[in-house]
């Protein structure tokens, strides 16, 4: 895996009581195994940044608002930028070395499921406060 970011379109299926919305199956060719699985509330308006995996894979799905994510690579001194939802249901597949956050566009409370292929530890994350790294989190993507 390099030290992009990997953004793959999900199956939604539709049944008589509402969809079933498919996130990663082991089959998938960005699977990396299986560490654990998370889910992180970010209130309305609310930005949640920076972080930094040395190891994790993280495998990235908004299963409820509108979510932007935000990746930095500081090595090419690049940002990519991603919004999903269920409406643009997708999954964001972080390597390892990118720097990440994320902001709620959502008038609500938004949820987003990481399957990550190892256990959190500490140790393995580095942070940095938002104005660590010059990013316009108020301009429209």
């Amino acid at each position: 895996m390099n030290n992009s970011i990997l953004v793959e379109p999900l199956v939604q299926i539709e049944t008589e009581h509402g969809k079933v919305l498919r996130g990663i199956k082991k089959s998938d060719s960005l699977y990396r195994g299986f560490g654990e699985l998370y889910f992180s509330q970010l209130n309305p308006n609310s930005i949640n940044a920076w972080k930094k995996h040395d190891e994790m894979i993280s495998n990235l799905i908004v299963v409820s608002g509108i979510v932007k994510f935000v990746f930095f690579n500081e090595i090419k001194n690049l940002f990519t930028c991603e919004t999903l939802s269920v409406e643009n249901y997708k999954r964001i597949t972080v390597p390892p070395g990118l720097w990440f956050g994320f902001q709620n566009l959502s008038k609500n409370i938004s949820v987003i499921a990481n399957m990550a292929n190892i256990e959190h530890r500490s140790e393995e994350v580095k942070r940095k406060k938002i104005n660590e790294i010059d990013f316009d989190w108020s301009k429209k993507i």
